[in-house]
C-alpha cells in the first residue's frame, strides 16, 4: 500500500475487514451466495471496494486454490464475479 494516503490505507484496511467477515460468514454457512452477491453489489459500487479487490484478489485466489474447502473457493468465485460485473457496469 505504499504510495497511498493515510485515509486511503484506512479505507482499504476496513474493506479487508468487511470482506474477511463476509468470507467467514459464507464459509460457515451463515450467509448464502445470494446474500453475498447483494452485499457485493453495494461494495463494488464504490471506488474503495473496487480498489481493494484489485489489490487483494490474487491473494484471495491463492488461498482459495490451496484450500480444500469448496465453499472457500466458491466465495472467491462469487466475489470475482461481482467485481467483474461492477467493472462492466462502470464502463458502460
Amino acid at each position: 500500500m505504499a504510495g497511498l494516503a493515510d485515509d486511503s490505507v484506512r479505507q482499504i484496511l476496513f474493506a479487508n475487514l468487511i470482506v474477511t467477515w463476509w468470507n467467514s460468514s459464507y464459509v460457515s454457512k451463515d450467509m448464502t451466495g445470494s446474500q453475498l452477491s447483494l452485499l457485493l453489489h453495494t461494495f463494488f459500487s464504490g471506488e474503495v471496494g473496487r480498489e481493494y479487490w484489485s489489490m487483494a484478489a490474487q491473494g484471495w485466489r491463492d488461498v482459495a486454490q490451496l484450500s480444500k474447502v469448496k465453499r472457500q473457493q466458491r466465495f472467491v468465485a462469487i466475489v470475482d464475479a461481482g467485481y467483474q460485473a461492477a467493472l462492466a457496469a462502470n464502463s458502460s
